[in-house]
């Protein structure tokens, strides 16, 4: 598919073709400001032939069979390209250094191992990574004062990733479905604008929460689905905080001796349930215990590939409750149907 000179077209948009490249006439579309190409046959991202199209803000190509992305460009020029998304390809490294006029990246289900070059934006307000193969990440070189959204689940980590306190206004961090097994409250608390962290579905048989250093914004706290036998929430600094440790092995708990700061609590399909959802609730909450009548034996593919051997969680009658059937979070599952540009900041439901 070949290009002539026009100054009409603003946006083009091919879907469902053969199209195997994206061809250098291009550059003649002088106004084109968004080019969707999408289930397509793309193969190779040379975000060098865009450096002409002064008003191009949005590129899409989702689900295309892309492995690599480069530029042979040798000046920056991608100044107004807001909006880059690359979900759903074959991309097995990314060079962040192409993305510093960016104000969203979104790769997520991509076979990335490795990330690049330092992220230097002040424009970038969310990153999408998900369902890649992240092992480590280290963002100590990355300045990105206005990044609000970090999306790294349903990768490989097995540790939260290195310098996240200099993210100061991080907003909502997903590190959900990954294999990350201790977690310190601390590590957190320079981060003066979190409000959301996502822990759900890793491998914690512990975290300890009882601390002053605590983010002094922060309201929900997502760690369902893990490995967790005890939960000590006495001292919780912060108010109307919102907890979630459903789907975890806790077999006792304090209600009274809980913090008047937790609000909510959601701990549905442990051997003991004392949830509560709201503060009203919590003064007369009553623990159930559960009598488990069997023990599942996980062999789901994520704990095949990310352990030497099974989980023994405990499956529960009276609300039917089967942990960890799946690789995926019901959350993370949802995240890989969507289609990866930046969603609207939402309320915390479901951690």
């Amino acid at each position: 598919m070949e290009f002539e000179e026009n100054d009409k077209l603003t946006v083009l948009e091919i879907i469902n073709s053969s199209l195997t490249s994206v061809t250098p006439t291009i550059g003649l579309l002088k106004n084109l400001s968004k080019l969707e190409i999408v289930q397509s046959y793309i193969h190779l991202l040379n975000l060098g032939i865009f450096c002409g199209l002064a008003k191009l803000s949005t590129i899409d190509l989702y689900r295309n069979r892309i492995t690599s992305i480069s530029s042979d460009s040798t000046r920056s020029c991608f100044f107004n390209m807001t909006d880059t998304n690359f979900s759903n390809n074959l991309i097995d490294s990314v060079d962040l250094g192409l993305f510093r006029e960016s104000n969203s990246i979104a790769g997520k289900d991509n076979q990335i191992t490795l990330l690049s070059g330092n992220l230097i934006s002040d424009y970038l307000d969310y990153i999408d990574l998900s369902l890649n193969k992240l092992q480590m990440l280290n963002i100590c070189e990355w300045d990105t004062p206005n990044l609000n959204e970090l999306n790294l689940s349903g990768n490989l980590l097995s540790t939260v990733p290195q310098c996240l306190e200099n993210l100061k206004n991080l907003r909502e961090l997903r590190l959900t479905s990954n294999r990350i097994t201790s977690v310190n409250i601390e590590s957190f608390a320079t981060m003066w604008n979190l409000q959301q962290l996502h822990l759900a579905d890793n491998n914690m048989t512990a975290i300890a929460l009882n601390s002053t250093r605590f983010p002094p914004k922060i309201y929900a706290l997502g760690l369902k689905m893990n490995l967790l036998t005890y939960l000590d929430l006495s001292f919780i600094p912060v108010k109307d905080m919102q907890i979630d440790v459903a789907h975890n092995l806790i077999n006792s708990f304090d209600v009274s001796g809980t913090s008047p700061n937790v609000t909510s609590l959601q701990m549905a399909c442990n051997p003991i349930d004392c949830s509560w959802y709201s503060a009203e609730q919590k003064e007369s909450a009553v623990c159930d215990r559960d009598h488990a009548v069997g023990v599942k034996v996980c062999s789901s593919a994520k704990s095949v590939s990310f352990h030497t051997g099974t989980i023994t969680r405990y499956s529960f009658v009276k609300r039917n409750c089967s942990l960890r059937s799946n690789g995926l979070s019901a959350k993370t599952q949802k995240q890989k149907n969507s289609r990866g540009f930046k969603s609207s900041f939402r309320p915390f439901i479901n951690l």
